[in-house]
């Protein structure tokens, strides 16, 4: 978020409602689509509350939105919050709107943090035995393998910052062969993670 980007004088329209609750929802709802478009029922629902024009709805709820990532991504106290508002801010409006922002910061810096946790994962398996001629020139027989496609998602080498990270996310598949000896390895160790789990969930 870029203070640039905040209108502040668009905060003046909270003074049309005198319910905290109202307040923030909004705040917490412009933190929410941080990195989408807002949907058509947030403006009008913000509309609604503060009785404006979806035009001051969508500017407010942007404005919103760049205080909340802005204080988020600072780890701003509520004093300097405060301190980010121009005096024609009334400063009664201005303390209750860093209040929520700071009560909402340990969440919000939680989604950003879990954001940026994003290992690859499997979409899908497919698989097909195949028959192969033998390796070695004493044994010339076909011999079964298997030819195994992983299909998993994962981030891009290059992600945006800022943005929500898993939606950069795309797919990609993976093709390897395994006799069966190699399969039966892997069965093992699967089952060795799927006893560990049964014993991991018995415990809980």
């Amino acid at each position: 978020g870029s203070m640039a980007q905040v209108e502040f004088e668009h905060f003046n329209l909270f003074l049309k409602t005198r319910k905290k609750n109202v307040i923030d929802g909004i705040i917490g709802a412009s933190f929410e689509y941080r990195s989408r478009s807002f949907p058509e029922e947030i403006i009008n629902g913000t509309s609604s509350a503060l009785e404006i024009t979806n035009d001051q709805s969508s500017q407010l709820l942007n404005s919103c939105r760049e205080l909340a990532r802005y204080s988020a991504y600072r780890l701003l106290s509520a004093e300097q919050i405060v301190e980010l508002f121009p005096q024609e801010i009334h400063q009664s409006l201005a303390g209750l709107i860093a209040q929520i922002i700071t009560f909402r910061l340990p969440k919000w810096r939680k989604d950003i943090i879990g954001s940026y946790l994003f290992l690859p994962k499997l979409e899908s398996v497919n698989w097909r035995v195949d028959m192969k001629s033998g390796s070695n020139y004493i044994s010339q027989m076909a011999v079964p393998t298997v030819l195994v496609q992983l299909k998993i998602k994962e981030l891009p080498d290059k992600i945006e910052v800022g943005a929500n990270v898993a939606s950069q996310a795309k797919s990609r598949t993976i093709l390897f062969e395994m006799d069966s000896a190699t399969l039966q390895t892997m069965l093992d160790g699967l089952g060795k993670i799927r006893d560990q789990l049964q014993l991991v969930a018995n415990r809980s």
